[in-house]
C-alpha cells in the first residue's frame, strides 16, 4: 500500500500509457503535471483520500479509462469529462457537482 502524496515526478516520465494507484492511501492534490501526460490512455487514482479539483487539462487527454471515485475531490466536473464512457468515474466524491452527471448533484 502506497501512503503520502503522489510525485510531481511521475509527470517526467513523458511515455507512459497506464497510471493505476487504485486501493491505496495516497492524499492531496492530484499533481497538475499529470494532464500534460499526452501518452496517457488509463488513468485509475480511485479509492484513496485524495482531495482538491479535477484537473482541467484532464479534459485534453485522450483516456480510454479514467477512475476517480471514492476520493475526496471537490468542484466542478468538467462537461468534457462527463462522457458515457466516464460514467462511473466521479461516484463517491461527495463534493464533486455536474448537471449531466446523474448521480452528482447540479453545481451551483
Amino acid at each position: 500500500m502506497l501512503l503520502g502524496r503522489i510525485s510531481e515526478s511521475l509527470s517526467s516520465c513523458t511515455s507512459l500509457h497506464q497510471i493505476n494507484l487504485a486501493h491505496n492511501s495516497l492524499l492531496g492534490q492530484i499533481p497538475a503535471t499529470l494532464g500534460s501526460l499526452q501518452s496517457l490512455n488509463s488513468l485509475n487514482l480511485s479509492i484513496n483520500k485524495l482531495s482538491g479539483e479535477i484537473l482541467e487539462s484532464f479534459s485534453s487527454l485522450k483516456l480510454s479509462l479514467l477512475n476517480l471515485s471514492r476520493n475526496q475531490l471537490i468542484g466542478r466536473v468538467s462537461d468534457t469529462l462527463s462522457i458515457s464512457a466516464y460514467n462511473s468515474s466521479f461516484a463517491e466524491n461527495p463534493g464533486l457537482c455536474n448537471h449531466n452527471i446523474r448521480y452528482l448533484h447540479p453545481c451551483l
